[in-house]
């Protein structure tokens, strides 16, 4: 027993299911058996760090004070005031000062803590063996932010608040910090105003090519910074916003990358339609495995663009993608644009054999016919989720998708993976309940969703659940906004759907009520 539990690699282990299950007060208690417990403790209770208070609690008591609410120093402080600090700062390997740090914790002086540690130390680091870093930090103490960017870090997080007056100092900081740091692998940064600020040469000097992953939340690129960051031969995960101005400049002098994008896995892509076809096209985005576009969408959806972007990526030379989502969030609901997309729009992607998820949701109706619905199902046989859904906000009025449920049996018969569903039917249920074909079905369906489908008044609930648990044995989920037509009385106790129906009645009998007394009356909620 001794030998095992004087190895510190077994104590090790030990420590960290203690510390996850009876939390840092247990490892206080560990750290008096012996000299490798409470090694270990430490290494454990110091190992992550979300406020500034244990370090300051270090400091003299003479040099720093708790009074009305925050932390005071009383004195300057000098190098031996850090003695304590540095018997344990060197075990910190992640740092999280977040905006969901307590009041008292916010009141901290960040910037007088670190402001006399550089004038003690200014060219030593607080915490030299820090590897991950997240901070919410408010301009004023970025520029003493340096003691913390240790040459070890390997991921940061940075959200810095303010407008664009303030970010000089967030400019200073990236492009005379970042650089430095050789073995940083994952960067993010929010901040609007250093967008503008960073010019795509900036970006191109700032950013480390041993990046693999990089997020850059509200910079609103341009094209020729999207074209800078064809440099990082690297990276293999990207998350970008692009801009409005995205054709004004001149990207002819950084076409000098001869297999731009090469490891690059994941795309999350954020901007209107036709800025986000133009940047994936003309920089050479193709991403392996994963592409996510998002964004608002103002005024009008015009279908020719929606057509390109999907064309662009069905011309990808790589067939490996998995993961494709297409979602545009209008700003303004606006039933009379009087949109449909047609069928065609999908073809393009029909080539990407391999995905696994494809998820179009661009909040106006896709006008898909039965024989689109076999096509993607013979087309795509690895589908694991298919949503193709829309906001009945932005419906035509008199709208009625032409999908009937017989569309459903090219599932049943085409794919066997396919695990998540959503979809819009008609209300053409009758011919499909009368003269619905018995199939031995290896699909394992569990989630459908019909979304705004319709079922006629004459519908049965029993018809409908059998009909749909014959058809998906595996089903476990069934929503619907018209579901609470469906009398989830009239199903037998035993019957699989039983309790999800009653649940969606209530749901939805609940979500009347709701909008009628928003409306202020009870004749708001008969007409809902």
């Amino acid at each position: 027993m001794d030998v095992i539990f004087g190895t510190p690699e077994l104590v090790s282990l030990v420590m960290d299911q203690i510390y996850g299950e009876f939390g840092p007060s247990a490892l206080v208690a560990c750290a008096t058996v012996n000299q490798v417990f409470c090694n270990e403790s430490l290494r454990v209770l110091w190992r992550s760090m979300t406020d500034l208070s244990p370090m300051i609690r270090l400091l003299p008591r003479q040099a720093v004070v708790y009074k009305h609410g925050r932390w005071i120093l009383t004195r300057p402080l000098t190098p031996p005031d850090w003695d304590r600090v540095h018997l344990y700062s060197g075990l910190v390997r992640e740092l999280q000062l977040t905006s969901g740090r307590p009041p008292h914790v916010n009141s901290i002086p960040e910037r007088d803590i670190f402001e006399s540690y550089i004038t003690c130390f200014p060219y030593q680091y607080l915490f030299p063996n820090l590897i991950r870093l997240s901070w919410n930090a408010s301009t004023d103490v970025l520029p003493i932010l340096s003691p913390v960017l240790a040459q070890t870090l390997r991921k940061i997080v940075l959200v810095v608040p303010g407008p664009a007056a303030t970010s000089h100092s967030a400019h200073q900081l990236f492009t005379a910090t970042l650089p430095k740091l050789p073995d940083l692998r994952e960067l993010t940064v929010t901040e609007s105003a250093l967008g503008a600020r960073v010019s795509p040469q900036e970006l191109k000097n700032i950013l480390a090519d041993s990046i693999t992953s990089l997020t850059l939340e509200n910079f609103r690129l341009s094209i020729n910074h999207v074209f800078a960051l064809r440099q990082l031969s690297n990276l293999e995960r990207l998350n970008i916003h692009v801009g409005s101005d995205i054709e004004e400049q001149d990207s002819s002098g950084w076409n000098n990358v001869s297999h731009p994008f090469e490891r690059l896995a994941h795309l999350e892509i954020r901007g209107s339609v036709y800025n986000v076809a133009y940047v994936i096209q003309h920089a050479q985005m193709q991403p392996h495995h994963h592409l996510s576009i998002f964004g608002p969408q103002w005024g009008k959806l015009v279908t020719e663009e929606v057509a390109e972007l999907l064309r662009v990526v069905g011309s990808f030379e790589r067939r490996t993608l998995q993961h494709f989502s297409f979602e545009m969030v209008p700003v303004i609901s606006d039933r009379s644009m009087n949109m449909v997309l047609p069928a065609e729009t999908l073809l393009p992607l029909l080539v990407h054999d391999q995905l696994k998820t494809l998820t179009i949701n661009p909040n106006v109706p896709i006008r898909l016919q039965d024989d689109d619905i076999w096509s993607i199902a013979r087309a795509l046989p690895h589908l694991q989720v298919l949503e193709l859904s829309h906001s009945p906000d932005n419906t035509p009025e008199g709208y009625e998708s032409p999908l009937t449920p017989a569309c459903l049996m090219a599932f049943a018969l085409h794919t066997t993976s396919l695990r998540e569903l959503s979809i819009h039917l008609g209300q053409r249920w009758k011919p499909f309940l009368d003269d619905r074909i018995q199939l031995q079905s290896d699909c394992r369906l569990t989630v459908l969703a019909l979304g705004d489908s319709r079922f006629p008044e004459d519908t049965s609930a029993i018809d409908v659940a059998t009909a749909l648990e014959e058809l998906f044995p595996d089903i476990s989920e069934l929503t619907c906004t018209d579901m609470y037509l469906l009398d989830a009385q009239q199903i037998d106790p035993d019957h699989a759907l039983r309790e999800r129906l009653a649940l969606a009645s209530a749901w939805y009998d609940v979500k009347r009520r709701c909008c009628g007394y928003l409306a202020g009356s009870e004749a708001g909620m008969e007409d809902d």
